[in-house]
């Protein structure tokens, strides 16, 4: 088995499996609106110009193609991904930028992209190398030397409303997560099937898909806003302009292998209990798989819909996103 490596560092236990709360404000917070960043280095023209309201990187007023980058996603399933622990140690962490002035405490090592245009009615869409400045934008990363091919991928897009409103369908992508920004070899991949896109832009600038709530986050909380299992939406940093729809195949997910848990993604998502007794740790390698049993998702690749007796080959994900405006500079040379 080709594994893809997911190291997250030396992560107490507590943390890893225990995280299931959302940390109330402290005593006395409140939002002030002191989380709203000063430094020009968080926008592309200053806290009032175009794009503001999202922290966007880039202007795409008045152009026929608009570019963008997803600055937050929150997954509702499945359930096990839809953590505090998740969202904290690999999500956020790698959305957001090493930019402190910004209130961004990241490392911009996972950049999924968007490239819209206009008049073909057409959407690119895939992952970029890790970014370490914001303003300069990212690329469209190819590579096929990994377990699972990287490669972005063009749709149709459907546009309503002013072209302010959009939804495209059947994407096949496979987005990278980079561990550092100097490690290119050993990236997390997400491989996505069938995805569903559909949101709306704030404004006819096409420079913002949901919002910033720097008002209503806590400075006593750095401004990291919030993440609460029962309700992952309680004061998140963005408010969600879009969701994602798409599903996991078990045979795909049993080729990542998450270091810190010891086990792929695979066993990660049907039970590490069951799943994780084998050599390598993987759903392949256990007695259960060995004794001809597997993995029973909640999906069915074949159909594209829920699972039956006879089909149960993938799981289903779920996400809601914000993006902001920001530089895609073609393909990765």
């Amino acid at each position: 088995m080709t594994r893809v490596w997911i190291s997250l560092g030396l992560l107490p236990t507590a943390l890893l499996f225990g995280a299931c709360g959302s940390e109330d404000p402290p005593a006395g917070g409140k939002a002030t609106g002191q989380c709203m960043p000063a430094s020009p280095d968080c926008y592309v023209a200053g806290p009032s110009g175009p794009g503001a309201e999202c922290l966007a990187k880039h202007d795409n007023t008045g152009q026929d193609v608009w570019q963008g980058r997803i600055s937050q996603i929150t997954v509702s399933t499945p359930s096990v991904l839809a953590t505090k622990f998740i969202h904290d140690t690999i999500l956020d962490l790698g959305i957001n930028f090493a930019q402190p002035a910004c209130f961004e405490q990241g490392d911009g090592t996972f950049s999924w992209l968007f490239h819209f245009d206009r008049t073909a009615k057409k959407l690119k869409t895939g992952g970029s190398l890790p970014v370490t400045d914001p303003k300069s934008g990212g690329c469209f990363l190819t590579r096929n030397d990994l377990a699972l091919p990287i490669a972005p991928i063009e749709v149709d897009v459907e546009m309503t409303n002013g072209d302010r409103d959009f939804s495209a369908s059947n994407i096949d992508v496979v987005v990278p997560i980079f561990q550092k920004a100097d490690q290119l070899d050993t990236p997390i991949l997400l491989p996505l099937h069938a995805v569903d896109l559909k949101g709306s832009f704030t404004d006819d600038t096409h420079n913002c898909i949901g919002t910033y709530n720097g008002p209503t986050l806590y400075p006593e909380l750095s401004c990291q806003g919030d993440f609460g299992d029962a309700d992952p939406t309680v004061r998140r940093r963005f408010q969600a302009g879009a969701t994602l729809k798409g599903y996991i195949r078990i045979d795909e997910a049993d080729q990542v292998f998450i270091d810190v848990l010891d086990v792929t993604l695979c066993v990660y998502l049907a039970g590490i209990t069951k799943w994780g007794d084998g050599a390598q740790k993987s759903c392949a390698s256990s007695a259960a798989w060995l004794g001809g049993e597997r993995p029973a998702g909640d999906w069915c690749s074949t159909t594209n819909a829920a699972a039956t007796a006879d089909c149960k080959d993938a799981w289903r994900l779920e996400a809601e996103f914000a993006a902001s405006a920001f530089k895609v500079n073609g393909d990765c040379p």
